[in-house]
């Protein structure tokens, strides 16, 4: 289920609200990232959404500028292009492995 508004006053804000069940709504998330043009990406949840999320949107928008957690009940984070004030530390690489070279 996918609701998508209007821009406002000025076409600075676009909204978009839908179900996160993963999936083809992985897709979803990723056509409105993909065609994101903002600096700024806020993603809010009101109960529990597939773990592939937020590597989707740190692909993206590396930086998470702000983050409020409601005991698990709900989150809502802002991302960012800009490196400004990122309370998030950036990872070198997202998997790392050693092998034991005598295998």
């Amino acid at each position: 289920m996918i609701f998508t508004s209007d821009r406002t006053t000025g076409g600075r804000t676009s909204f978009s609200q839908y179900e996160n069940r993963g999936g083809l709504h992985l897709d979803t998330l990723a056509r409105i990232l993909d065609t994101c043009r903002t600096p700024y990406f806020i993603y809010a949840w009101t109960k529990q959404v597939p773990f592939e999320v937020n590597d989707m949107i740190l692909a993206r928008f590396p930086c998470v500028a702000g983050q409020v957690n409601f005991d698990e009940l709900s989150e809502a984070t802002l991302f960012s292009k800009l490196a400004l004030n990122c309370i998030n530390e950036k990872p070198d690489t997202l998997y790392k492995d050693t092998f034991d070279p005598g295998f």
